[in-house]
C-alpha cells in the first residue's frame, strides 16, 4: 500500500531558535484558525500557524503581571479565543486570554465531593 501521508518538513526546537529540545510533550492542540499549540511538561506553550511556522512562546501571568507557573500541565485546549490548561500539578485548570489568566478553576466545596478527594486535572474539553 502506498504512503498516506508523507512529511514535508521536520521541524525540531534548534530550527526553531529553542537552545534546548522540546522534552516531555504532554498534549497539542488546534484552534479555530488551524494554529497548534503544543504543551510540555515544563510549562511552556509554544504556538505554530496552520503551515507549521513558529509564531510564539506564551507565557501566563496574573492581572497583576506575576508569571504563572505551571510545570507538570498534561493537558491544553485553545478556542474561542481563550487558553485552557489542565495544571496537573498544581490542582487547577487555568483559562487565560492574551496570556492573561482571567480564572483558576479548582475543586469547589460541596458536601458531595468527598474531603480526600485530588482534583487533578489531567485533559480538557469544552462543551
Amino acid at each position: 500500500m502506498p504512503d498516506v501521508f508523507a512529511a514535508s518538513r521536520v521541524v525540531s526546537a534548534r530550527s526553531l531558535g529553542f537552545a534546548e529540545s522540546l522534552t516531555g510533550i504532554s498534549d497539542m492542540t488546534c484552534d479555530e484558525k488551524g494554529h497548534v499549540y503544543v504543551l510540555t511538561e515544563e510549562g511552556l506553550i509554544v504556538e505554530f500557524d496552520k503551515d507549521g511556522s513558529f509564531i510564539g512562546q506564551h507565557t501566563l501571568k496574573t492581572a497583576a503581571g506575576e508569571e504563572v507557573v505551571f510545570s507538570g500541565a498534561q493537558g491544553i485546549l485553545a478556542t474561542d479565543g481563550m487558553l485552557y490548561v489542565a495544571d496537573t500539578q498544581n490542582n487547577r485548570v487555568l483559562c487565560s486570554a492574551d496570556d492573561v489568566v482571567k480564572q483558576e478553576i479548582t475543586v469547589p466545596e460541596s458536601a458531595l465531593i468527598p474531603s480526600d478527594f485530588v482534583f487533578s486535572p489531567t485533559k480538557i474539553a469544552k462543551d
